[in-house]
């Protein structure tokens, strides 16, 4: 009777170690990448005694194991252990000779499935390390691993006659650089008012200036920082920075740039400076004569750009003061002026023919800029009054009059046949404005005559 038993016992003695045949076999050797070699074995034996109906007993029974060691054929020993790779039974109607059971085993001591690794990729910024798996009964697999300055990447092919797995497991590692820890690439630019460091960095594990503090450390001094970054994919940090430091024009131990230019009436000394740690220092006028304007702006920096004037009045005429004279016939005025004077001049009151006049102000300067007027009568007609004679038959006027005159002419009663007039006004020089009028009596006769056809009569006169 066929039990469970009884078939296990067949099974066993007809696949017994001592019967197994030689089918083939393939070994090489594969060098490995640090120099040394390995062995790659493949062979497959078959046992040609086989009990119709088992088949699939066989199968089992030659698949129960994964690894096989020290197996035989030909009643020759393999030493080592193998791992069974494929079983199979040869179809029944082929050639009695190859009819049978098959077994296909691969030489695979311990720590075969890792062949080795190898560099495969350096830069500056980064190198991959490659782990080469052959005849694997795993995978490569980077099991979700997640460590900054790491990218992992499993590679993997199946084999489907073995079912082994050849694979690369790749680590791509990050390198900094530069590759001391602190420094930066960096390099200078700017102009004779900003010098600019710039500064690059690339898989850092720190940012700059990581907190508010130490950016208010490094700006302290004057500096105009901008720092950016962004994380790349090995989860480390690119940063850059750009620290602006702002220069003193003209340098320290240099004056002021400074430019001379104005009028004729004052004299203007600007002088400027840019990037100045301190403005300059206070200079209010003490005295006349000038007078000083600053203006400034500060610096998101800190510092001072300022620009200063110095204004310096100047006497103007230099010598003495300008001088005109001017008038008509009856005064003349002699006008003088001067500006930016340091005092005005003294005005008598004006005498007997002449008047005097003088305005002032003081200018910004603290300075005086004044003008004065001294206007002289003169007499007219020069050489003596003028006259006019006018009347009718019965008298006859001479009008005499006469403007600035130093003094009123005398003028005597009017006689018989004379009315004499006079009149006068004392002008804004002090001096004499005057008329006079002689009218004269002018005799005259008057003459009447008569007649008629029969008399003539002599004309009477009157006197």
């Amino acid at each position: 009777m066929a039990t469970a038993e009884n078939i296990a016992a067949q099974v066993a003695r007809d696949l017994a170690e001592s019967k197994a045949k030689l089918a083939s076999w393939v070994g090489v050797k594969v060098r490995r990448d640090d120099a040394t070699t390995r062995d790659s074995i493949r062979f497959t034996r078959f046992w040609s005694k086989i009990t119709d109906g088992l088949r699939a007993e066989y199968e089992t029974k030659l698949r129960e194991n994964t690894y096989v060691t020290d197996p035989k054929a030909d009643g020759e020993t393999r030493p080592g252990r193998w791992r069974v790779l494929r079983v199979y039974t040869g179809p029944l109607k082929t050639d009695p000779t190859q009819q049978g059971v098959y077994q296909t085993l691969l030489y695979w001591p311990d720590g075969y499935g890792d062949f080795g690794d190898y560099c495969a990729e350096s830069s500056p910024l980064a190198h991959t390390d490659v782990q080469i798996y052959v005849d694997s009964p795993d995978l490569a697999d980077c099991e979700h691993a997640n460590d900054t300055g790491h990218v992992y990447q499993a590679v993997n092919r199946l084999d489907p006659e073995t079912g082994l797995w050849n694979g690369e497991y790749r680590d791509d590692i990050a390198r900094r650089f530069p590759e001391t820890t602190g420094t930066a690439s960096e390099n200078w630019s700017g102009t004779r008012t900003e010098h600019r460091q710039n500064r690059e960095a690339r898989n850092d594990t720190v940012t700059p200036y990581p907190t508010e503090a130490a950016l208010e450390s490094a700006v302290a001094s004057g500096k105009s920082i901008q720092a950016r970054f962004s994380i790349n994919r090995y989860g480390r940090f690119d940063w850059s920075t750009v620290e602006s430091t702002p220069q003193q024009y003209p340098p320290e131990g240099e004056d002021a740039a400074q430019h001379v230019h104005g009028t004729i009436l004052v004299k203007e000394t600007t002088s400027a400076r840019v990037n100045a740690a301190d403005l300059p220092e206070d200079d209010q006028p003490e005295e006349a004569g000038s007078a000083t304007d600053l203006s400034f702006s500060l610096t998101a920096e800190g510092f001072f750009n300022w620009t200063h004037n110095l204004e310096e009045a100047a006497v103007f005429p230099a010598e003495s003061a300008a001088e005109i004279t001017f008038g008509g016939p009856l005064s003349e005025t002699t006008h003088q002026e001067r500006l930016n004077d340091t005092a005005v001049p003294t005005i008598e009151a004006g005498a007997v023919g002449y008047n005097t006049r003088g305005q002032f102000s003081i200018n910004r300067f603290g300075l005086y800029d004044w003008s004065t007027d001294d206007e002289a009568a003169v007499a007219f007609p020069a050489e003596s009054a003028a006259e006019i004679t006018f009347g009718g038959p019965l008298s006859e006027t001479t009008h005499q009059e006469r403007m600035n005159d130093t003094a009123v002419p005398t003028i005597a009663a009017g006689t018989a046949g004379h009315n004499t007039r006079g009149q006068f006004s004392i002008n804004r020089f002090g001096k004499y404005d005057w008329s006079t009028d002689d009218e004269a009596a002018v005799s005259a006769s008057t003459e009447w005559q008569e007649s008629s056809e029969y008399e003539v009569t002599d004309g009477l006169t009157f006197e």
